[in-house]
């Protein structure tokens, strides 16, 4: 009696307070709630999901076609500004509603951020994994191309390729990946050199895994941390990127709406029709200032060293 007597109040208190915790967070139920406590990185993720809905969304959004062109835009000075009836935001040059321009440039923003995203995610972190993990002749040519191509100006670079191949849409999804595949395959490489001296991948070689099982297995998941924090901060230079091309008449080209491409046709009309260059302008700020809030909230939340 006395042992249970005693024993009773010792376990009550530790039951209570697991019941008050509750279940414990895994790591990435512990990164999500610690990305949601970050007011700044709401903000950003909730500046891309309005963009992203805005893209999906577009055939219902935009109130006309935005190749269609009205014959009401900048003609003998006379500009439609504004707020004039059937043009919210006014028209271009040449009477294409710049409402539903903006609307549908949302979604070539949106396919750089996701397609030649992954693609990229993808080169480097093949190339980075394999060269460090296989070692040797191949880690050495894989890597001094990687060195190589980070040596070429990715402007330079990229009018290169776009000399080379016909500008298109697609043709500006190879260049953003050909340029940013190289800083990722740098990052995994180094990554992948430390974890593989670690205990568990020699545990794992020692019971008789392949390389190919150890590198899928247990050196990639270490890596999924640095892909989705690298992932989110690259779209907001891809999206940049694709803007800059456009914008030297070197990316999408007309009649596909691109954000860029509305600021190549501003500056001609600028003085008379500021909205033209303005509003795509600020939808490229507002959407790259969102994709780096998200994550610099993404490097926080998943680095273990970053708790406060």
């Amino acid at each position: 009696m006395t042992s249970q007597a005693v024993g009773r109040p010792a376990v009550a208190p530790v039951a209570e307070s697991m019941a008050l915790r509750g279940k414990p967070r895994t790591f990435w139920g512990d990164a999500w709630h610690r990305f949601r406590r970050q007011r700044s990185a709401m903000v950003g993720l909730g500046i891309v999901v309005l963009v992203a809905l805005m893209g999906l969304l577009a055939p219902v959004l935009a109130p006309a076609d935005p190749i269609w062109i009205s014959g009401q835009g900048l003609r003998l000075g006379q500009p439609v500004p504004p707020g004039t009836p059937g043009f919210p935001l006014g028209a271009d040059e040449v009477g294409r509603d710049v409402l539903s321009r903006v609307i549908y440039g949302a979604r070539v923003s949106l396919l750089v951020a996701t397609v030649a995203n992954l693609a990229a995610l993808t080169l480097g972190f093949l190339v980075g994994s394999i060269a460090a993990f296989v070692g040797g002749m191949a880690e050495m040519i894989l890597m001094r191309c990687t060195d190589i191509l980070l040596s070429v100006p990715p402007l330079l670079f990229a009018l290169a390729l776009t000399a080379i191949l016909s500008p298109d849409l697609s043709v500006v999804l190879l260049v953003i990946t050909a340029i940013y595949w190289t800083y990722l395959a740098r990052i995994v490489h180094g990554q992948v050199l430390s974890i593989k001296e670690k205990e568990f991948v020699e545990a794992a070689a020692c019971i008789g895994c392949t390389r190919a099982r150890i590198l899928l297995r247990h050196v990639i998941p270490q890596l999924l941390g640095i892909a989705i924090v690298y992932a989110s901060l690259s779209a907001a230079n891809m999206i940049l990127t694709e803007a800059t091309l456009s914008f030297l008449g070197i990316g999408v080209r007309p009649p596909t709406p691109s954000w860029g491409q509305m600021l190549s046709n501003g500056p001609n009309a600028f003085l008379v029709a500021p909205w033209i260059v303005m509003f795509p302008g600020i939808m490229v700020m507002l959407t790259v200032f969102g994709f780096n809030l998200v994550g610099d909230g993404l490097r926080d939340a998943l680095d273990p060293r970053s708790r406060r």
